[in-house]
């Protein structure tokens, strides 16, 4: 039962950190950012989907323009996401249209709001 707390802790922290490097690299309110799954594979696979801004936000980017912009920084090894600390080994992005729906076998991520 420890075991588990710790790593349910140690995702929970993940999850946090991968949310702020994710909106700090978009420039964007990172409630524009909803974490849905996450796998472990030869790394680690993070199903994410992106959301169009809320009022009051001046923020008129698309989910797709931020989604272009996300790609264009994986590729960039000098990007903010390629030098953030939950980021810095990302590899690619790719960009579905419409929501994400994490596999069966991925475990559900959730956030603490602030």
């Amino acid at each position: 039962a420890r075991t588990h707390a710790r790593t349910h802790a140690r995702t929970q922290a993940f999850n946090v950190q991968l949310k702020a490097d994710l909106a700090r690299a978009l420039l964007c309110d990172d409630r524009r950012i909803q974490l849905v799954g996450l796998q472990r594979s030869s790394g680690v696979i993070v199903d994410l989907n992106l959301l169009p801004a809320r009022p009051p936000s001046t923020d008129r980017r698309s989910p797709q323009a931020l989604a272009a912009e996300l790609a264009a920084q994986v590729a960039d090894g000098k990007s903010f996401l390629r030098n953030a600390s939950s980021t810095e080994r990302v590899q690619r992005a790719d960009v579905h249209s419409g929501p994400v729906v994490p596999p069966a076998n991925a475990a559900v991520l959730t956030t603490p709001r602030n």
